[in-house]
């Protein structure tokens, strides 16, 4: 009798250990599952904003109307809330709100405010993505139109950070993508 219950415990045993693996198994693929959909889903949402990058390579240097460049931003900044650790999400926004900035210099104080939300999108690409050339290259680069625009603050200016970080990401820049035409392109010296 002893027996008979102690293999009956095994096979209950047994049989809990299957289901546990079961069901891990299920709540790993449902979990996969969720992280893809919502990759996908922010990927679909940053259609409008990367459409936005790609007129803008096309058309150059030419600005964004205000209307277009606020559908971009807004819908960059949806896809980075969907997807918060993706690099090419956190520099598609720097870029967006870098080509504001730059089309903005008439009014230092918003070219301002616009540059340091670029800034902390790039500095999360470098974070996401450390050996990146372009991310460290777009930090350098807007940190010394900041500096050029006078827009850092007196705190800055004489502890020498905006500087600082500007030279930082130049050597990080060019030691991660010494070959690499548009980290070239954003530390050429300014015209």
């Amino acid at each position: 009798m002893g027996v008979t219950v102690g293999i009956r415990a095994q096979i209950m045993l047994q049989r809990l250990v299957r289901v546990g693996v079961v069901l891990g198994t299920l709540g790993l693929v449902v979990w996969s599952a969720a992280d893809s959909v919502r990759i996908a889903l922010a990927d679909r949402v940053a259609q409008p904003g990367r459409q936005a990058l790609a007129a803008l390579r096309l058309r150059g240097q030419q600005p964004l109307d205000l209307a277009s460049w606020a559908r971009a931003r807004e819908s960059l900044q949806r896809a980075r809330m969907l997807a918060p650790d993706d690099p090419d999400l956190a520099l598609d926004l720097g870029v967006v709100l870098l080509v504001r900035a730059r089309h903005s210099t008439q009014v230092p104080p918003l070219a301002g405010a616009l540059l340091e939300d670029a800034l902390v999108a790039f500095r999360d690409a470098a974070r996401l993505r450390p050996v990146w050339a372009q991310a460290w290259a777009y930090i350098a680069h807007s940190q010394r139109l900041r500096l050029r625009l006078g827009v850092v603050t007196p705190a800055e200016r004489e502890a020498g950070t905006a500087n600082g970080e500007a030279e930082r990401s130049a050597v990080l820049a060019r030691r991660y993508g010494p070959y690499e035409p548009a980290v070239r392109r954003l530390l050429e010296p300014a015209r």
